[in-house]
């Protein structure tokens, strides 16, 4: 019994020393594991506090080493991009990219856009038509104006006969000679039809009549039906005075009895009125005549020299004087009836006659005379032209 007593007891013994030499190995590891477990826990106190630097010295060679790594970390990656990665990836990526996408991306969106594609594109075209639009302005006139001057100046003198506007067909043959003539100035005799005013005129015939600014250029003395006005082209000549028309004419003085006085006054149907223009800085004086029958040529001087006075005509100015005189050619020295004037067309102007120049152009310049239409009328139109 002692025996097996022994036995027991030594087998006790040393399953007891193999268990304590078993639990001595993972001991041992336990407290390296509770350190590296603390110098962590350490280390990662020492980026929150101060306090943990100064306990222990492995923390701090650790958090130095641990510190110096993101530093050379950081250098290295403040060090490299100015070399290789940085100076390029970053340049490009910060100056090309963004450039490349805020300038290249934006702009080829936003050119793609309605905004940016619109606004260069009416951009050419506002410079394209703004010289159009400017020269088409206030602007253009004035070079109008210039070009004219340089051009010949066209007068129409014509005693339209005021019954053909009885008919339609003769009042509009009336009506487009002038057109087709295009004069400049124009002096009409018994065109009271022609009058652009709606208790004178008929608008069937004037407002055919296409001459620039016709209804505002015309200026007139009407007289019963044998009305006279002149018309200016607006785009050439600017109206700088104008006389009061009245009559040089004769009349029957006692009733029933047949003597004739002369007589100057603003009563009679037949009527002479002027006008002054300014054609580039000269001025022009246009008087339009037309007189009665078998006026002594007396009363006809003082009626013209009525009508000067009234237009203050000076020496350097420009006069026309023209229409229909009637019967002064028969009258001696007619071509010289009027001081410092010339006359210049002693062509017939009757249509049925042969050699009877009743209407007639008086001017202080050169100028030449053409005889134009004459029927319907009873009187062939005179053509002047001025050339500066």
């Amino acid at each position: 019994m002692d025996i097996v007593n022994g036995v027991i007891g030594l087998g006790i013994l040393y399953g007891v020393g193999h268990y304590m030499t078993r639990n001595n190995k993972p001991s041992r590891k336990r407290p390296s594991n509770t350190k590296s477990i603390k110098n962590k826990t350490a280390n990662r106190g020492n980026f929150n506090t101060k306090t943990r630097n100064t306990s222990t010295n492995q923390p701090l060679n650790k958090t130095k080493k641990q510190t110096n790594q993101p530093l050379n970390k950081t250098n290295r990656q403040t060090n490299q991009p100015p070399k290789t990665q940085n100076p390029t990836q970053p340049a490009t990526q910060n100056t090309n990219q963004p450039a490349t996408q805020n300038t290249n991306q934006p702009a080829t969106q936003n050119t793609n856009q309605p905004k940016i594609v619109k606004t260069p594109n009416p951009q050419p075209k506002i410079v394209k038509t703004q010289p159009n639009t400017q020269t088409n302005t206030p602007n253009a006139t004035s070079v109008n104006v210039k070009k004219d001057t340089s051009d010949v100046i066209k007068l129409l003198f014509w005693n339209i006969l005021y019954t053909n506007f009885n008919y339609k067909s003769k009042g509009n043959t009336i009506v487009d000679y002038i057109n087709k003539t295009k004069p400049d100035i124009m002096v009409l005799n018994e065109a009271s039809h022609l009058v652009p005013k709606d208790n004178i005129g008929e608008k069937d015939y004037y407002n055919k009549i296409t001459l620039d600014k016709y209804t505002d250029s015309v200026y007139h003395a009407m007289r019963d039906k044998d009305g006279t006005l002149i018309y200016f082209n607006p785009s050439k000549f600017k109206l700088l005075n104008r006389s009061e028309g009245i009559s040089i004419g004769m009349k029957q003085h006692i009733p029933f009895v047949n003597v004739n006085k002369p007589y100057i006054d603003t009563g009679f149907s037949r009527a002479c009125l002027g006008v002054t223009l300014d054609y580039d800085g000269e001025h022009i004086h246009v008087i339009g005549v037309h007189l009665g029958h078998h006026v002594p040529l007396e009363t006809i001087q003082q009626g013209i020299k009525k009508i000067m006075v009234e237009l203050k005509i000076k020496p350097e100015d420009r006069v026309i004087l023209g229409g229909d005189f009637n019967e002064l050619y028969q009258i001696k020295n007619y071509e010289t009836a009027f001081d410092g004037l010339t006359l210049y067309n002693t062509v017939n102007t009757l249509v049925d006659k042969t050699n009877d120049p009743s209407d007639l152009i008086y001017s202080n310049r050169p100028l030449t005379v053409d005889q134009g239409k004459g029927l319907p009328s009873d009187h062939f139109a005179l053509i002047a032209k001025i050339e500066k």
